[in-house]
């Protein structure tokens, strides 16, 4: 939680040590959602490899200190002063890393599963640094574990890869006796670039940048509506995993290739396939994508660790079933647009434009598209091979978050899933999903996105295999009732979807049933016609099972039929009752019978006017008429 800083002595008036300084935007981020989720693994950055060779316990720790010593950054307490937060750099001579060892070798450590879970995700407190932890797992005489964890709000991804490099030195420096001085400190603090990076934003700086970001902002902004496995929690409880699948080496060189015909580069491919998977499963012809741009436009940034990496909301347009191609193309004008204006800072965008949070830590976007296109520097260590061990802190900021990049076993699609959300399963077949479509994309650009294949080969087969077999399903209930039983096994589960609207089975069980009691009132019973005049949305659900509940059967009417079919339908099936919508009933052709106005409750219904006729009380059975449909002959 909040840690209160009361420092009385006066800063120095150009900053250092003991300075209490303000936080650049991005670490304001990261200090805000470790105030709204305390005591989480939320932020943090585990990193774990396997060293087989004699190690140097001493040269480790040694090691450590001296990157420590080097950066304020890892030397960093974080808390409040006067209500607004801030950073205060602790001095050199507090530059201790403890790196403790556990030995598995005598059985009584627990599994090294365990261990690496608890390293990856005990929180840290970020008043008291370093916010870098490491430890050993002793697994033989030459067969060890180190696992590193940082804190996000101190480190970004190009941060590790000096973390690694500024270590591996060290270590080397330490093990061999090599005379070659300790490198001094950076030609930047991290704390003038915080300073500098507000002053500017203060006096307008880069013009033009927040003014872009407003216009491509505008607007209703487009939600990801996923099809989840879950019910969405009231809370997210921020609970994560992570499936990966090995990108082909074929097919990454394809994507190059077409990058380069298209004059695009392989991130604007990848990203176009990642936008036309999320299209096909949603349905939404717009697709809000946050994605991470290094941020280091110094060059004295680029050897200092710390937290500069910038988040791009990339509003990307799907509308008019495009060919890859094209989507490809429209990718690239939003990306080149928000490269040209990354000098605006995502916290400052938010802040302006402020949207509904909700409880979510990252608004404007539900997913997060990265490209990591540059290996994380090796450790190389003397006398050692070293080997990553796949870590995970075990949460997700995002319903999904794909990380496409190059690992040293090859490229690798790696996707990040809410398991509250997701189940594994449904992450996997969703990875291998963009993988298929990938692949299809590349081979034959000018296809339509609705048309670019999605199935695997093994899920084809299955699917194919399905059309080869027949069997006996005995229908005991109606479908209405096989729905309420369901509703009364899982109430709160999602039934229906529609856009951004939620109906749980309970909820539209009841609003059926409520439906039903009108229907019937009106005389609708056991095979009685209803039409349905109805738009696609939650209401035609409820009608259906409306009208399944009533005993009635229903014939549906599509608002945009010319209106001689419209008529001609009406003359034909008389249905007893007609629901629609109050906006349809201009369009309606004549009608005599029962007119229910779902969105007009205030109307009389039935009309007091006109007889209830008496129907058949019998129960129905599953042989009953469910519907009358007037197809256009090419319908079947």
């Amino acid at each position: 939680m909040t840690t209160e800083i009361t420092e009385t002595t006066a800063p120095p008036a150009t900053g250092g040590p003991g300075t209490f300084e303000p936080l650049s935007f991005a670490q304001q981020r990261m200090w805000f959602m470790e105030e709204l989720v305390p005591g989480t693994a939320l932020q943090n950055i585990p990193l774990a490899v396997r060293l087989t060779g004699r190690l140097d316990l001493d040269a480790v720790r040694g090691a450590f200190r001296a990157v420590v010593r080097r950066h304020d950054t890892l030397r960093t307490a974080f808390g409040v002063r006067e209500g607004s937060p801030g950073q205060t750099v602790r001095p050199v001579e507090a530059a201790e890393v403890d790196v403790p060892l556990t030995d598995f070798t005598t059985g009584a450590a627990g599994t090294l599963a365990e261990w690496l879970r608890e390293q990856a995700t005990r929180p840290f407190a970020l008043g008291r640094p370093p916010l870098l932890r490491a430890a050993v797992a002793r697994l033989g005489d030459e067969d060890h574990v180190l696992s590193v964890t940082v804190h996000h709000i101190v480190c970004d991804g190009w941060s590790l890869d000096i973390l690694v490099r500024e270590f591996s030195a060290a270590y080397t420096r330490l093990v061999t006796g090599a005379d070659e001085p300790e490198p001094g400190p950076p030609a930047v603090r991290y704390a003038e670039f915080a300073r500098v990076q507000r002053a500017r934003l203060d006096a307008g700086e880069p013009a033009g940048d927040l003014d872009y970001w407003r216009d491509r902002l505008s607007g209703a902004l487009p939600t990801l509506e996923l099809p989840t496995d879950h019910p969405r929690p009231e809370e997210p409880g921020y609970r994560g995993a992570r499936v990966r699948r090995a990108l082909p080496d074929a097919l990454v060189e394809r994507v190059g290739a077409l990058a380069k015909s298209r004059g695009v580069t392989p991130y604007m491919v990848l990203l176009a396939a990642y936008a036309a998977l999320l299209r096909r499963c949603t349905g939404d012809e717009e697709i809000l994508v946050g994605t991470p741009i290094a941020g280091r436009t110094d060059l004295d940034t680029e050897e200092l660790i710390g937290l500069f990496v910038n988040t791009l909301p990339l509003r990307l347009d799907l509308t008019g079933d495009p060919d890859f191609t094209t989507l490809v193309r429209r990718v690239r004008a939003t990306a080149l647009g928000a490269y040209a204006h990354q000098a605006m800072p995502f916290e400052r965008i938010v802040e302006d434009l402020r949207p509904d949070r909700g409880s979510h830590l990252t608004p404007l976007f539900g997913t997060m598209f990265v490209l990591q296109n540059a290996t994380t520097s090796t450790l190389e260590l003397p006398g050692l091979s070293v080997r990553t061990v796949e870590t995970h802190n075990g949460t997700s900021r995002f319903d999904l978050q794909l990380i496409v990049g190059r690992r040293a076993e090859g490229w690798a699609a790696t996707l990040e899933y809410d398991s509250d959300l997701f189940e594994r399963g449904t992450a996997e077949r969703m990875v291998d999903r963009y993988v298929t479509l990938l692949e299809g994309a590349v081979e034959a650009p000018q296809t339509p996105l609705s048309r670019l294949p999605l199935l695997s080969g093994t899920e084809r087969r299955q699917v194919l295999e399905l059309g080869r077999h027949t069997a006996e399903f005995p229908v005991t209930e109606c479908l209405h009732e096989t729905f309420a039983r369901h509703a009364r096994q899982r109430p709160d589960a999602i039934a229906l979807s529609c856009r951004g609207e939620h109906l749980g089975y309970a909820e539209l069980d009841a609003r059926a049933e409520a439906l039903a009691v009108r229907l019937r009132a009106a005389g609708v019973g056991r095979e009685t016609r209803v039409g349905l005049f109805l738009e696609r949305s939650p209401d035609t659900a409820v009608a259906i099972l409306g009208v399944f509940k009533a005993g009635g059967q229903y014939v549906p009417m599509d608002p945009l039929y010319p209106a001689a079919r419209l008529a001609r339908i009406l003359a034909d099936a008389t249905p007893h009752v007609l629901i629609t919508h109050a906006s349809l009933c201009a369009e309606l052709p004549e009608y005599d019978g029962h007119l229910l106005v779902l969105d007009r409750p205030e109307l009389p219904f039935p009309d007091p006017a006109r007889p209830v006729p008496e129907r058949d009380p019998a129960p129905l059975a599953p042989d009953n008429a469910a519907y009358v449909i007037y197809t256009s002959g090419s319908t079947g």
